[in-house]
């Protein structure tokens, strides 16, 4: 598979949540990697996600995304620059 990425991705084990609908519903995730563009998110399923929305990082912090890629458990995530 072709690497497309511009930058390296680190990998990690992180809680987080990907919330939506102005952040009345949210998704617990598990940060698999992490770079400074985007990240790889697992979920329980990735049915419900829409293609736009936020991640609530563990120290709360919140970073707006879409979906890049989108698997039955996993997706691939880009940041918007903010």
């Amino acid at each position: 598979m072709e690497e497309r990425r511009e930058n390296r991705r680190n990998r990690t084990l992180k809680e987080a949540k990907i919330a939506f609908n102005n952040r009345h519903s949210t998704i617990d995730a598990i940060i698999r990697n992490i770079s400074e563009n985007g990240m790889k998110l697992s979920v329980e399923t990735t049915a419900g996600i829409p293609s736009e929305f936020e991640i609530r990082m563990a120290d709360g912090t919140y970073r707006k995304a879409k979906s890049i890629w989108v698997g039955e458990k996993e997706l691939g995530v880009q940041f918007f620059i903010e």
